[in-house]
């Protein structure tokens, strides 16, 4: 049976710098890992994974920690982190939830309990249990499009105020007034930093904000379809509807189409993350455009830089900037006096 004391032998370099060049570290040349890696081939050596971890410390597996909720920009996020784990030969190990705080402490704890080197996660909301355990654990952590108020780790995901931002003023330059938002929870990041973009905009077009138009937990379906027929049902109805997300918004659309609701005759309708059925939708949905593979890719090498540089850096920050794609189911409002436009 081949070992490492035979592949350093062949090379002549010593066991350590052979396991060292095998986890591909930075400290070990390319050509001394070149001249590793022929050996290798040649002696048909295959490496023994918890071995190799006793000596170095390091599994070379990351866990992914990250709500699922059937959107497909999950999926792509998990390709990004996917790809860029396996070019740096690293294994990954992903843990999807619906939401549930102590299902997501579980699958945290399960991870570190497998000594995986590191941990992407994507915070359902704040938790004092979770913050406790992420400034504990001997791993780093790195947040991917939402994050923790007051831990520090380092972050890759969308610039959602800019979001926000893009989406409101989109509908307000068309006219519209009376725009009801679709989130999910203030206590989530990103859903916070979109309603902040969104009371932005309003604030500088001068027009009031109407708390009753916006609302929250609408991942539920119950509880969208309630929102929903509340605030058609009030006597000043919207004209325009802004949703956390492309999936809410078809959901919105569908309702809408059973009470004989034209979109976006009777009402424009803004979605979020630009999936891949947004454009191809039997009326084409407006929504903003976020990275995701590019995210999840990021936020992969972030972790294994940070798994290999250990502290010595603050936490970094990796921002995208969103993008408006406008389509068919934005219009321009219209009033009995004919065009109602925002200068």
């Amino acid at each position: 049976m081949i070992t490492i004391k035979d592949i350093a032998k062949k090379v002549g370099v010593s066991p350590s710098t052979v396991s060292k060049a095998l986890c591909d570290r930075k400290d070990v040349s390319s050509t001394t890992k070149k001249r590793v890696k022929t050996v290798v081939e040649k002696l048909g050596y295959s490496p023994d994974s918890i071995a190799r971890a006793l000596v170095t410390k390091f599994t070379k597996t990351i866990g992914l920690v990250t709500l699922y909720i059937g959107n497909p920009t999950t999926i792509e996020r998990i390709k990004g982190i996917q790809e860029s784990a396996f070019h740096k030969h690293h294994i990954l190990i992903s843990c999807l939830n619906e939401g549930n705080i102590e299902e997501e402490i579980e699958q945290i704890e399960t991870l570190i309990s497998r000594r995986v080197d590191g941990i992407i996660l994507t915070p359902v909301k704040y938790n004092e249990k979770l913050s406790k355990i992420i400034e504990k654990a001997k791993i780093p952590f790195v947040f991917m499009s939402e994050m923790l108020d007051g831990v520090d780790c380092d972050f890759a995901g969308d610039d959602d105020y800019e979001g926000g931002k893009l989406a409101t003023e989109h509908l307000v330059t068309l006219g519209h007034k009376r725009i009801a938002y679709f989130g999910v929870s203030e206590e989530i990041y990103s859903d916070g930093e979109i309603r902040k973009g969104y009371r932005k905009i309003l604030e500088q077009y001068e027009i009031k904000y109407d708390e009753e138009l916006v609302t929250s937990g609408n991942l539920d379906e119950k509880a969208l379809k309630a929102n929903l027929t509340r605030i058609l049902d009030f006597k000043n109805p919207p004209t325009a509807i802004f949703t956390w997300s492309d999936i809410m918004a078809i959901g919105i659309f569908k309702k809408l189409k059973k009470r004989n609701i034209k979109v976006p005759d009777d009402i424009s309708l803004v979605g979020y993350d630009n999936m891949d059925f947004a454009s191809v939708f039997h009326i084409p949905l407006t929504t903003i455009s976020q990275p995701n593979y590019q995210i999840g890719s990021t936020a992969a090498n972030l972790l294994m830089e940070r798994i290999e540089i250990g502290n010595q850096l603050p936490p970094r920050k990796v921002v995208y900037k969103p993008e408006l794609i406008i389509r068919e189911s934005t219009i321009e409002k219209e009033t009995k006096n004919g065009k109602e436009r925002v200068n």
